[in-house]
């Protein structure tokens, strides 16, 4: 029995399987995450490593080789490409399409952390990760207020981009442009000359007069405690009093060979808005995570945030992705609903069965009540541009089935017979 003659001979049946798509399609469409485009996996893994100071040659000998050895023996390498500029070194690995991004990346994560102690001395920690095409922020904000630019930064770094961070989603939030604190000392070599010290000398006395230094542990019975000698600098003025080098009874301290400045890191990027210096932060969401719910989310905390801050500091939003994707997402289900009522009300005036052509132009709103369920059990995310598709699929089969299903309705008579005969033309 045909899908038409169950419809026409069993209506209780069919509207009992209606009533239950639209109850799960609603409940599912609740839980369905909203996203602009798909989640696209990328088989490329960058590892990012920095060294100051360090020329091309010495960052390509020490660091990039190394990198690139210790990498090379991963399986599933379709290529490896790498850049050794002034002060960074960057190592591109492309896997094959069929390898799975995210063991590739903790398989590069793994072998590069082996070989860490074969770095120089002072390279920082290689970063890497993987080049997510998903990578668009979400929201763009923008960090102003009374004060300093760096008192400014501190705030947005410390505080306003960790707390965001916390919010569930948030794969990580960028801060883009402000002045960081840098503690600089410029030394006088005449007074180095005169000391018989050298920079190195200089650089050894920071480094050591500045750390905490675990002092063993003290044991209290049912109870150890650690002890740390607290010689980590918190003042500027604490640097003066740094001891380089003794003499006897003589000490030279590092205010006597170099001026201690309390300034700024040299800026490596820049964000204007209105064409005005500002802070800018992107939040960039996780790659299963619900846009619209993250946005909702984030806003939630920027105005607690705001209210912890007070009228000094205002965060505001430039950008919202997610406004986007509503406007968008309303207005084609708009589309949708006010296509299928246009649809039955030119099929009531024209046709002689209008209640079944109602449920059967119907079609396409079920079938999106059946693709959201469909969506939910799959873990997918649900995209602009899923709606048009059944909507047209739908508009297909609705023309089909305008002649089909007459044929089972019950004959009442020859003249009857003739006249849906006639109107099943095959302009129909």
């Amino acid at each position: 029995m045909s899908l038409t003659k169950i419809s026409i001979k069993e209506p209780v049946f069919i509207t009992m399987i209606i009533l239950a798509i639209n109850v799960i399609g609603f409940f599912a469409s609740a839980n369905l995450q909203i996203a602009l485009a798909p989640v696209i996996n990328s088989p490329f893994v960058l590892v990012t490593t920095e060294l100051d100071g360090a020329s091309p040659e010495v960052i390509n000998e020490e660091i990039t080789k190394k990198i690139e050895d210790a990498v090379n023996v991963i399986p599933g390498i379709k290529h490896i490409h790498s850049t050794s500029k002034q002060d960074i070194s960057t190592v591109f690995v492309e896997f094959e399409i069929d390898t799975d991004p995210l063991v590739d990346e903790e398989k590069v994560r793994n072998f590069v952390e082996a070989i860490i102690d074969e770095l120089p001395q002072d390279t920082k920690k290689p970063v890497v990760r993987q080049i997510d095409f998903n990578d668009i922020p979400v929201m763009n904000l923008v960090v102003s207020g009374k004060g300093t630019a760096k008192d400014i930064t501190e705030i947005a770094k410390n505080l306003i981009q960790r707390q965001l961070e916390s919010v569930e989603g948030v794969g990580r939030v960028d801060l883009i442009g402000g002045s960081e604190r840098q503690i600089r000392v410029l030394c006088d070599p005449v007074k180095l000359d005169a000391y018989s010290l050298t920079l190195n000398d200089v650089m050894q006395a920071v480094q050591t007069g500045s750390v905490e230094v675990p002092a063993g542990t003290l044991d209290q019975g049912f109870n150890e405690a650690a002890v740390t000698t607290k010689a980590k600098i918190s003042d500027v003025k604490d640097f003066e009093k740094l001891v380089v080098k003794a003499f006897g009874s003589s000490v030279v301290y590092l205010s006597d060979l170099a001026q201690i400045i309390d300034g700024t890191k040299k800026p490596v990027s820049i964000s204007r808005v209105n064409l005005r210096n500002a802070i800018g932060l992107n939040i960039i969401q996780q790659s299963q995570a619900n846009t619209v719910e993250v946005a909702r989310q984030a806003k939630r905390k920027i105005a607690q945030l705001q209210k912890q801050l007070g009228e000094d500091i205002q965060i505001s939003v430039i950008i919202d992705t997610s406004d986007f994707i509503k406007s968008e997402d309303d207005a084609v289900i708009h589309d949708i609903v006010t296509g299928i009522l246009l649809t039955v009300l030119v099929v009531f005036f024209f046709f002689e069965q209008p209640s079944g052509h109602c449920h059967q132009h119907f079609f396409a709103y079920y079938f999106h009540y059946f693709q959201f369920c469909a969506h939910v059990r799959a873990g997918l995310h649900h995209k602009l541009y899923d709606l048009a598709g059944p909507y047209a699929l739908g508009g297909f089969a609705n023309r089909r089935r305008h002649c089909d299903y007459r044929k089972h309705l019950p004959k009442t008579g020859k003249g009857r017979e003739k006249k849906q005969e006639k109107g099943c033309g095959k302009g129909v």
